[in-house]
Parts: structure tokens; sequence; C-alpha cells
């Protein structure tokens, strides 16, 4: 059964703040602020990376990025955002797992460790309803094969209860915007949010390099998913959807990896 749109227009109680986990902090920032906002202009409020423990937890001191780094104090890098508008707090929920992995647990790319787990720390039940029902069509576009750029199979990401959120020093806060060079693992998985009940129907029973040998009806349909694929800034593919199949299209358009599915490990003559 197909997970339906996570829709939410009662959105007058949701609170506007939320604190995202995935991996290293100011990755997170860069994409939240500045990419994000480039889809939805002004909707950041504020935003500041820190630190956030899953377990509520009484310091005397707040902990320091050293201490955290070290694995064993239960924190995890966060990034603590207030949306300007409340109503993007779903769109906030699934851009925020276009760029990093959810499926390797306690690790992004080679920064290993319970601080750069994957976490989605809400404010009310409101918002957590929202991230788990995000996080449920997610894991079945991962199922079906129509998100297949994660290393993983399992959506590993915590959907938890916020705590305290405890600000990292000011030389960590926009860290890439003052040293455009530094270090980052985050980028971009997939760009459009797949339409679940769509894919799943098209790539249920085939794989895509039998495509020939399908009837008349079923190449039809299997095309037709282009208007899932392609947006109007890639009309370069539109005269190629007779060539590529639309889990090909995936890997061309939205930089999926071509170490999933059938693509991989093909021994047969090139050339299209």
């Amino acid at each position: 059964m197909s997970v339906q749109p996570t829709t939410n227009n009662n959105t007058s109680n949701v609170s506007n703040k939320i604190s995202l986990a995935a991996g290293c902090y100011w990755g997170t920032e860069k994409f939240i602020v500045r990419d994000f906002q480039k889809r939805h202009p002004n909707s950041i409020q504020s935003a500041q990376v820190g630190f956030m423990n899953p377990t509520p937890m009484k310091r005397k001191s707040p902990p320091t990025y050293r201490e955290v780094c070290s694995g064993v104090t239960g924190y995890v890098e966060v990034l603590d955002v207030t949306l300007a508008d409340p109503s993007l707090m779903e769109e906030l929920v699934r851009f925020f797992f276009m760029f990093h992995d959810p499926t390797t647990k306690n690790q992004q790319g080679n920064d290993r460790g319970t601080q750069y787990a994957s976490a989605i720390f809400c404010l009310d039940d409101q918002q957590k309803s929202i991230a788990l029902a995000v996080k449920a069509e997610l894991q079945q576009a991962v199922s079906s094969g129509s998100v297949s750029s994660y290393h993983g199979n399992t959506v590993e990401t915590g959907i938890l209860m916020y705590t305290e959120f405890h600000p990292a020093h000011e030389a960590h806060q926009q860290y890439l915007a003052k040293n455009p060079s530094g270090y980052c693992n985050h980028f971009f998985r997939f760009r459009q949010w797949p339409n679940v009940a769509l894919v799943e129907s098209v790539f249920s029973d085939q794989d895509d390099h039998t495509v020939e040998k399908k009837p008349l009806e079923q190449k039809k349909k299997m095309w037709s998913v282009k208007k899932l694929l392609l947006s109007p800034s890639k009309k370069v593919f539109k005269t190629s959807t007779q060539i590529f199949s639309p889990c090909n299209l995936l890997l061309l358009t939205e930089v999926m990896t071509p170490w999933r599915r059938n693509h991989c490990n093909q021994r047969r003559k090139g050339g299209v």
C-alpha cells in the first residue's frame, strides 16, 4: 500500500523551531541556510549549530566540541532552525533527507560516531507526526528503488523529542560561509521528492534493461514517468525518453549512484 503525501494544511499549532542532525553540523547549516532558502527565500528566521542529547542531561556546563567529538557523551551535532513560516515544516523535513544519507547509522561519509547520527528533534507532537510520515514515505521510496542513491536500505533517522540545545562556539557558526573551501561531505542525493505511488507502480515488476520486451502499453507506462523525473530546466533530456529508461534517467538527472540496481556489473556492448 502506498504512503500518501503527508500534506498537512493545519499548521496553526505546529512549532516553527526544530533541530536537525545530518552529520557534520556546518554542512547541514550550509544546505539549510543557503540551499533551502533558494527554494523558499527568507524562510529561515534563525539557524545556529550546536549539540543536543536525545536523553535530557543535567550539566554544570555546556558540552565542548572536543567532548562531543569523543563520541562518548551521547550528544549529537545539530542545526537548530527557526522557520519564518511554520507551514514550511514538512518541506524542510523533506529537504533534510535530500542532502545526507539517513541509511548509514551514526555515520556520514568518513565521519563516524554517535555525534554524526541522523536525527530530527521535534518540539511538539505535530512536528513528530510530520517527521514520521515523511520518513515512512522515504522508506517506501527506498524500498521500491525509486531512491537508490543511499548506501543502505533502511532509513535509520531517529525521530526524537527536543531536549536542550547547546550552541557551538562562535568559530563554528556559519563556518562554511566564512571558509568556503572548508570540509563538507554533504551533497544532494536527489533534488526532487519522489512520487512514491507513481514510481512504485512503474518499477514494481520490471528491470529497466528489459523495456524492449514489454508490450507497447507497458512501454508507454514506463516512459510516462518522465513527468516525475524531468523538470522544465531539464529540457535537454526530453528528447531522450525514447532512448533512456526511467531508472537511467534518474542516473542522468538526479546524480543517482551507478552502483545500485541493474546498472552495476553490466557486460553488454555499449552504444545507444
